[in-house]
């Protein structure tokens, strides 16, 4: 199934996106706002707009100024510390430095959203994911449960795909480090597949937002696919990510 490469705008959750001289693309998760401006940012994976600690320490720094495109080497949609002033526009900085000195990973990033792209958003749009509709209110890790059914879109799958929670909260080692208190979903048999084998998830859905099935609430950032078994998908909690990174939806 070929990835998702059509241009949006205004730009919304799950279409692809990239940074410039990085190898990966991957997916525009959801875009939310400040906690204390009405300033738009793009919250994703990680891994897909930063390669490596060398390169996110150059970013919180100031020094790299990767350019984030849509579609794949597209239109610039935000970049890095263009304004350099201590983190700048580059959040999630207290996650990201424990991420590297105490061997926890926390694959998520919020990055703002360049004027005229940002701009070009009303209120309306803030939370939308393509296919999905509006993201609603974040649910706690705390009231999720195995089975519980869940959904998401991600560029390289190229639709809403749904599935369900394999485990509300696990941790998970990997190398060196560890995820902590994690979710993982996988496919559920009551609904059908569009990759028609039990992989939910494949590479370039990374940065996807998953919601609740019922009522689009929002659960999570994926990560990606758990090491080599391709049935079980990483996420990172929505309260983590949106208390790190300072974001919320509007107001009702």
């Amino acid at each position: 199934m070929p990835a998702d490469k059509t241009t949006y705008a205004p730009v919304r959750g799950g279409i692809q996106i990239h940074t410039k001289g990085h190898p990966l693309a991957g997916t525009l998760g959801i875009v939310l706002l400040d906690n204390g401006s009405e300033d738009k940012y793009l919250v994703t994976a990680q891994h897909i707009v930063v390669n490596g600690p060398s390169e996110l320490l150059s970013a919180v720094q100031g020094h790299f100024k990767g350019e984030i495109t849509h579609p794949h080497l597209g239109n610039v949609i935000a970049s890095w510390n263009d304004s350099v002033k201590g983190d700048g526009d580059f959040r999630c900085p207290t996650a990201h430095r424990k991420s590297y000195t105490m061997g926890v990973i926390h694959d998520f990033v919020a990055v703002k959203l360049s004027p005229g792209v940002g701009n070009a958003i009303d209120n309306n749009m803030v939370g939308w994911i393509r296919d999905i509709g509006r993201a609603g209110p974040p649910i706690s890790q705390n009231d999720l449960a195995t089975g519980f059914p869940v959904r998401l879109r991600g560029a390289r799958t190229g639709q809403s795909v749904h599935g369900k929670i394999l485990s509300p909260k696990t941790t998970i080692n990997h190398g060196k480090s560890s995820l902590v208190d994690v979710i993982t979903i996988g496919v559920s048999t009551d609904f059908p597949h569009a990759l028609g084998t039990n992989q939910l998830t494949q590479g370039g859905d990374s940065g996807a937002i998953v919601v609740s099935e019922a009522d689009n609430r929002m659960i999570g950032i994926l990560q990606g696919i758990l090491n080599n078994d391709t049935s079980v998908s990483v996420v990172h909690p929505i309260e983590r990510v949106l208390n790190y990174c300072m974001l919320r939806l509007p107001s009702a």
